[in-house]
């Protein structure tokens, strides 16, 4: 709801809320308390929150006029399959790495994956195209 007022105040850093907010979610669920539990829900909703209208954003700055048909619908498609692909991705993972036994080998996972998520923000949208000001 409030994504525009972030987007012009925070132009340029904008790319890198996403991934940090991930990584402070999933972090705070590594310690045993309800309290840190709500507090990474909160910073995992902001970080959809402000992630995927700036994808949406940025797709339709790329796409031009015909985002709405060809670019919309593709990453609306990928943002789901994402969401369904990932415990495939993560459980066995999570095994792998930490064992079955360790219960926040999931979020250790994440926290892997959201340093991979930073360095690929910053690697190919460091010079990202912004809506107009």
């Amino acid at each position: 709801m409030v994504f525009g007022g972030v987007m012009n105040r925070f132009r340029q850093s904008v790319k890198y809320f996403a991934p940090i907010f991930f990584l402070l979610g999933y972090a705070a669920y590594l310690v045993p308390d309800v309290l840190m539990v709500v507090l990474g829900s909160a910073f995992i909703g902001i970080a959809n929150g402000v992630g995927v209208p700036y994808l949406n954003t940025i797709a339709s700055i790329k796409g031009g006029k015909n985002s709405a048909t060809t670019v919309m619908p593709l990453l609306s498609a990928a943002l789901y399959l994402g969401q369904f692909v990932s415990p495939v991705i993560v459980a066995p993972a999570s095994h792998i790495l930490f064992g079955s036994a360790d219960l926040t080998g999931p979020y250790k996972v994440g926290i892997m994956l959201c340093l991979l998520f930073m360095a690929q923000v910053y690697l190919t949208r460091h010079f990202q195209s912004l809506p107009p000001e």
